[in-house]
């Protein structure tokens, strides 16, 4: 204990001494010099707490701000996903996007899928409002239509009428006593007569314009002989055409047919709808020669006689018209007040034609009597084609019934019936050089083959496809030497197959219309013709 004390004692005495010499003064260090601050609060963006920002919950998961009420509940815009699937924005259930499901009748999708063939455009088929309104239009059209029909059949009727009426009277009209004198006083000696009214007639309404001279050379030939140049050959050997040589562009309105001049093909003749039938020179000057006022609204069909001497037409005026094609004279005129879709001679007697109507039946008429001889009633559709075959004593029929019938010449009954479920309408159809094969256009989207013998029967091994022809009534030809099947399409192509391996040729863009009708040239191997809904007819060599 005493060493402790003295321990302490000496710690006590040595300190004071020490703090009576010297005292030290403090040195203070700041801390902020030495060592980093650290912040553990967030950082802010000024310019986001500056400007009131919209949430976004899809694109952006961080708030930068308070929202209000208002804005948490905020109905969404822009596009979003309709079918109410959870799904994220951008997401595909096929490789080029969203499939909607959608509940479509046949008439409104065929009207639209036909519009955007044609123009490019169709309505949304969303909207239903858009789908009702074009059902609404087309009743509206048709209703316009039929009201327009009945009020031309009431003033044809009230004309006839009149002219019946003033045709009873025949001589001068004996006045009764005292009838003679009050006439005098009301109409005076210097009034001028009364002109009776004259109907024309169905053939006096058709006339034909000449646009170079009709009559006969030094020769006696017509206008209608064919040059020196052309004599047909059967062994010739056709070529590819590659090219436009020439394009007609005398119709106003859509071209619907051509048909070359039987044998030589030295004149063209071509329908449209712009109510005219005109007949071109294909060489030479190319002219168009003469312009027949054939019908009141678009023709139809048109075609030559065997010999090239006459010109059948119809329209949609409801009239078959019969033409002289030397003098352009209207032979005759027919109806039965229908609509006439095809019409064609028999070729082993130019006085008769049949035609194909709207009611379901083929009339044959006789045009010197203008009278029908037989009537073919067992189709269940309009007629679209009649074809004649095995030696011009039997020919085929097609209808929108989709079937083919196979008639014998002036029997009521048909031969044979094709119809099959799988089949489809066939508007279009074109006879062989050699008159062995048909040529059916298919509204499937192919040609098909039919052998037009005892066994008239389809070929299944000849196809030819590739092309779109849905929808319209695209004509189709083959070449004289039976090596190439040519047709138009849809877009406006000219396409071309092997007979052999129905492998598609050669494709050309031809026209900016639908390609309705071709037809190769029957001695030319490398000459075709098309027409379009553009008014144009073009010649490819």
């Amino acid at each position: 204990c005493e060493v402790a004390m003295d321990l302490i004692a000496g710690y006590g005495s040595a300190s004071e001494d020490d703090t009576q010499e010297v005292t030290p003064t403090p040195k203070i260090i700041s801390l902020s010099s030495k060592l980093n601050i650290v912040s553990t609060a967030p950082a802010v963006q000024e310019s986001l707490m500056a400007s009131s920002q919209v949430v976004q919950m899809s694109a952006n998961r961080t708030v930068y701000t308070n929202p209000t009420y208002n804005e948490l509940w905020k109905t969404q815009q822009g596009p979003v996903t309709p079918w109410g699937l959870s799904v994220a924005p951008g997401q595909k259930n096929t490789l080029t996007g969203f499939v909607e499901d959608e509940a479509m009748n046949d008439f409104v999708f065929e009207q639209q899928h036909h519009l955007f063939q044609a123009s490019g455009i169709a309505v949304d088929p969303g909207n239903k409002s858009n789908v009702i309104k074009a059902k609404k239009e087309e009743k509206k059209r048709k209703a316009e239509e039929k009201k327009k029909q009945e009020a031309e059949n009431q003033e044809k009727s009230t004309t006839a009428a009149a002219a019946a009426a003033s045709a009873t009277q025949i001589g001068p009209q004996i006045p009764v006593d005292g009838e003679a004198s009050q006439q005098q006083e009301v109409e005076g000696e210097d009034a001028p007569p009364k002109k009776k009214l004259k109907l024309a007639t169905p053939e006096e309404e058709a006339q034909a314009v000449f646009h170079v001279p009709a009559v006969p050379d030094y020769q006696g030939r017509t206008w209608l002989a064919p040059p020196s140049h052309l004599k047909p050959d059967a062994d010739v050997r056709c070529y590819l055409p590659k090219k436009v040589c020439h394009t007609w562009t005398g119709h106003s309105k859509g071209v619907t047919k051509i048909s070359f001049f039987p044998n030589y093909g030295h004149l063209l003749l071509s329908g449209s709808n712009d109510t005219t039938v005109k007949i071109w020179e294909v060489y030479g000057k190319r002219r168009c020669l003469a312009t027949l006022y054939a019908h009141s609204k678009g023709v139809k069909d048109i075609n030559w006689s065997p010999d090239g001497g006459k010109i059948v037409s119809c329209g949609y005026d409801r009239y078959a018209r019969v033409f002289d094609s030397n003098t352009g004279q209207c032979i005759a005129a027919v109806t039965r007040n229908q609509n006439i879709f095809c019409s064609v001679f028999n070729p082993k007697n130019d006085n008769i034609i049949l035609c194909g109507q709207s009611d379901k039946k083929i009339l044959q008429w006789d045009i010197r009597t203008k009278s029908v001889t037989q009537e073919y009633d067992r189709h269940l559709g309009s007629i679209n084609s009649i074809t004649f075959v095995e030696n011009d004593n039997f020919f085929i029929s097609t209808s929108d019934d989709k079937s083919l019938r196979r008639w014998e010449y002036d029997i009521q009954a048909e031969v044979k019936y094709i119809a099959e479920p799988h089949m489809h309408s066939i508007p279009a159809v074109s006879k062989t050089r050699d008159g062995r094969w048909l040529l059916c256009q298919s509204m499937d989207n192919q040609i098909l083959v039919y052998n037009t013998r005892d066994k008239f029967k389809i070929n299944s091994k000849k196809k030819f496809g590739g092309h779109i022809n849905s929808g319209y009534a695209i004509g189709l030809d083959s070449s004289p030497d039976g090596q190439y099947v040519v047709s138009g399409t849809a877009s406006g192509g000219l396409w071309f197959w092997n007979w052999k391996t129905t492998k598609v040729m050669l494709r050309l863009n031809a026209h900016k219309g639908v390609t309705i009708d071709c037809k190769w040239h029957p001695i030319d191997k490398s000459k075709v013709a098309s027409c379009s809904w553009d008014g144009t007819i073009k010649l490819w060599d």
